[in-house]
């Protein structure tokens, strides 16, 4: 077995895998450390690029996991959090490793990092998938941020003083409709979850990763991806 890595704490490892390197050897391979509920959901998926992209995720989270513990790639256990976030579970030794995945067309990311990183994790994972250069990427993250946050500061002082005597006017009422539309706004984006994941295009991650990806400038970076798609900085998914 190989020598752990090294993984101090506030640093974050981010490893790539481009799905047109996995053969059928590797898949093989790759489906042998799946537990039941892994395969279970892998073998629904009706395309075959996003039952692919699935069996690469998990493999790569097993097997880049046991390089930095003592931990076979088939004795790792997840759970969800609270808001649907897979986590370390068992074995103990494990426990403060924490990971986070991301996918794009033909490319699977990893960050693996111990304790809490100082930054979002998948904002790590889209600028390395990105490839854009960092005069490039830096100016769009800075101004997508503060944008952001200056929006919400404008929108604060124009409406606040109206939504505030509006709700004490008839707060039942706007507490009520305001329920009814962040339901229906669930329910909208649940159903077309639903609906990619029958159609092969793994919802339930896609449903996550929009939620992570309101950033403007992660919007921004993702836009521009299209246009500058090189995997110059990708490594291949560990062996176990």
């Amino acid at each position: 077995m190989a020598p752990l890595l090294p993984l101090p704490a506030g640093r974050v490892d981010i490893w790539l895998t481009p799905l047109a390197a996995v053969g059928a050897d590797e898949q093989r391979r790759y489906a042998g450390l799946l537990n039941a509920a892994e395969d279970a959901a892998w073998r629904r998926f009706k395309g075959a690029g996003a039952a692919l992209q699935h069996l690469v995720a998990r493999a790569l989270v097993r097997t880049t996991l046991s390089r930095y513990a003592a931990v076979p790639p088939l004795a790792w256990e997840f759970a969800r959090n609270a808001h649907g976030r897979p986590h370390v579970a068992a074995p103990a030794e494990g426990c403060d490793l924490l990971f986070n995945l991301s996918h794009t067309d033909g490319l699977v990311a990893l960050a693996v990092g111990r304790g809490t990183p100082g930054l979002r994790t998948l904002t790590l994972v889209a600028t390395a998938s990105s490839a854009l250069p960092a005069r490039v990427a830096l100016p769009l993250l800075v101004l997508g941020s503060t944008v952001f946050l200056e929006a919400h500061l404008v929108l604060g002082y124009l409406l606040g003083p109206a939504a505030t005597a509006l709700v004490k006017r008839a707060g039942p009422v706007v507490v009520a409709l305001f329920a009814v539309l962040v339901g229906a706004l669930l329910v909208r984006a649940l159903l077309r979850a639903r609906a990619a994941r029958v159609a092969g295009a793994g919802g339930g991650e896609a449903l996550q990763e929009w939620s992570e990806a309101v950033c403007p400038a992660c919007l921004a970076v993702t836009a521009l991806r299209a246009r500058a798609l090189t995997t110059r900085s990708s490594q291949p998914l560990p062996r176990s």
